[in-house]
């Protein structure tokens, strides 16, 4: 939306170029306003938008020591292979839980102590 706006300001001649400064320098000070609200106008979308959709903001992730059972996409490399890489953030593929129901909502368990695989 855009308004536009006139002012009258009276000069003699001997102002002119002033007058043309002062004009000049409150058009620019306009555009910088328009400038501020409009960023802000974003952040405000951006902050309703999080507050609709809170899974989207400051979305923790959980990894789990991982068991193996499916190859490894780290750059570090799967530790049964010689890799560094232990874990997982997929809670089907870590070490210490156990699914107890596997229809909606799944559960899962973490058992207390997990026998370490061999690695060979």
């Amino acid at each position: 939306m855009s308004k536009e706006i006139g002012i009258k300001i009276k000069v003699n001649s001997e102002g002119l170029d002033q007058a043309i400064e002062k004009a000049k320098q409150l058009l620019e000070l306009l555009r910088e306003v328009q400038g501020n609200v409009s960023s802000m106008q974003e952040s405000i979308k951006t902050q309703q938008n999080a507050n609709m959709h809170p899974e989207t903001e400051n979305k923790l992730q959980a990894l789990y020591l991982c068991n193996s059972e499916k190859e490894c996409s780290s750059e570090k490399g799967c530790y049964v292979n010689g890799g560094e890489c232990k874990y997982t953030s997929n809670i089907e593929y870590a070490k210490n839980f156990h699914v107890v129901r596997s229809s909606a909502p799944r559960v899962f368990y973490e058992k207390e102590t997990a026998p370490e695989k061999q690695t060979q």
